[in-house]
This record gives C-alpha cells, structure tokens and sequence, in this order.
C-alpha cells in the first residue's frame, strides 16, 4: 500500500452500491480482521459489507461512515 494505491483509492472510495474487485479485496481484507460479513465475499458493496466497513472503522478509531477510503484500506493493509 504506497503513493500509487494510496491516490487510486482516493479517486475510487468504495461504497454501498458499487460491485467490483476492489469491492472483493476489502471483504477478504475485512475478513482478515475477523469481521464476518452475511454475504460473504461477493464484490457487491452491500447492506453486509457497510455494517462491516463500519464495525472496522469503530474498533481502529477512524470516522464511522461506512466508506472504504485511504484511512480505512490503509489500516486494514497493515
């Protein structure tokens, strides 16, 4: 995770609604931290993977808005 993901996410939050890989790669990453998501890995971003994104986003400190951005890909990177 350096500059170039770093700027490729920041033009490319993931959010509810949106259906691609990246959307894959953030449920196995939230997996990875022990957040089940309902749908399991899918690459849709939906009701599952936002309450995900949102229980990730409470237990590190980052701004509950259940939106994957650089803050929340880069602690579920590290």
């Amino acid at each position: 995770y350096g500059p170039a993901t770093s700027t490729a996410i920041s033009a490319n939050n993931q959010k509810k609604g949106n259906n691609n890989l990246v959307v894959a790669c953030l449920q196995i990453g939230l997996h990875a931290h022990n957040i089940s998501l309902s749908a399991g890995v899918d690459k849709i971003f939906g009701v599952s993977t936002e309450q995900g994104v949102k229980a990730f986003q409470i237990s590190n400190g980052l701004t509950t808005d259940g939106i994957a951005g650089n803050d929340t890909f880069s602690r579920i990177v590290k």
